[in-house]
């Protein structure tokens, strides 16, 4: 059990990404409007100016920032301090990795 908890803000994300896209499709883009942005405006197809992309944003990012404050709980029970220290770089970057690439190659165009 305790290894598993120390595994899970490596997966968490990948985990809850299929999740988010189903809602996403089935969802999210019906009410928010898929991000298109029509010629001659600058606002999506529906006419407002927050759609799904930014909802993606805003939703990874914030999971993101969860995951990490999480991971850097965890890593409070280890008992070097290097084993710390790398155990956070890890977690940090791979979220950060993993949020950015959901929010820049995901996205309704």
């Amino acid at each position: 059990m305790k290894k598993i908890l120390y595994i899970l803000p490596f997966i968490l994300i990948p985990i809850i990404m299929p999740v988010y896209f189903f809602l996403d499709e089935k969802i999210f883009v019906d009410i928010f409007g898929c991000g298109c942005v029509t010629p001659g405006f600058k606002k999506n197809s529906l006419g407002n100016y927050f759609n799904a992309n930014d909802l993606r944003k805003i939703v990874f990012s914030v999971l993101a920032v969860i995951i990490i404050a999480f991971g850097v709980l965890i890593s409070t029970k280890f008992k070097r301090r290097f084993s710390i220290v790398i155990y956070n770089i890890c977690v940090i970057l791979l979220n950060v990795a993993l949020a950015y690439s959901i929010i820049s190659l995901g996205g309704w165009k």
